[in-house]
């Protein structure tokens, strides 16, 4: 039912097929009514298209905030693109319960500077029955930067193919008015070999966790 939600393809799709059908018969039969029908196929088509832009599923949310996490770990709005900086930004994305994955992102923050992140292929697989509500999502990321400080010569400036995995929980708390997805305390991510055998230790960042997401 979500699919109605996320894109206004489905409702595009039933609209065309409904008026491509209407449309023969109208030919066809040449009778008035048709041409009604086929207006109202329209404006139920144009009342879906504007249904579907003012509801946002969870994935669209969970979308929302991985959205802002990569706009806060490329730091382009801040005054520098200093580690405190991007931690006290990202922080505001992690629950205020997460002090694994809140300590593991300053931690590499302190060890690598990053100026471009982006993801795709995400998959969202929610859990409604669990207090409060959570949400395991995995997707693939591209992360360029390089090292701070004594890393700045040892760790140049690379693409890296991830692969996350991370558990996210809607909540409220201290510093928003209302609910909201929060990346939460088990968080995975590995580099992306494409099949080649890599040194998983080669640098710092290229792989960790929080928290094995299987358990």
């Amino acid at each position: 039912m979500n699919i109605f939600f996320e894109t206004p393809i489905p409702v595009l799709l039933v609209a065309l097929i409904a008026a491509f059908a209407l449309g023969f018969f109208y030919i066809n039969t040449g009778r008035r009514s048709l041409l009604v029908a086929m207006g109202a196929v329209v404006a139920l088509a144009i009342v879906g298209i504007l249904v579907e832009r003012s509801v946002k599923t969870d994935r669209e949310k969970i979308a929302d905030t991985l959205d802002q996490l990569a706009l806060a770990i490329e730091a382009h709005d801040l005054p520098e693109n200093s580690a405190q900086e991007v931690t006290k930004a990202v922080y505001r994305l992690i629950s205020e319960d997460a002090l694994r994955t809140r300590g593991l992102a300053a931690a590499n923050f302190l060890l690598a500077k990053i100026d471009r992140a982006t993801y795709s292929n995400l998959e969202v697989e929610l859990n409604k029955l669990s207090l409060p509500p959570s949400a395991e999502v995995r997707f693939d990321a591209k992360i360029s930067g390089e090292g701070r400080g004594r890393l700045s010569d040892v760790v140049t400036r690379y693409p890296y193919p991830l692969e996350f995995r991370i558990k996210m929980v809607y909540e409220k708390d201290n510093r928003y008015s209302e609910p909201r997805w929060l990346i939460g305390d088990r968080v995975a991510w590995k580099l992306k070999t494409l099949g080649n055998e890599a040194d998983p230790t080669r640098f710092g960042f290229d792989t960790g966790e929080t928290e094995m997401l299987d358990r």
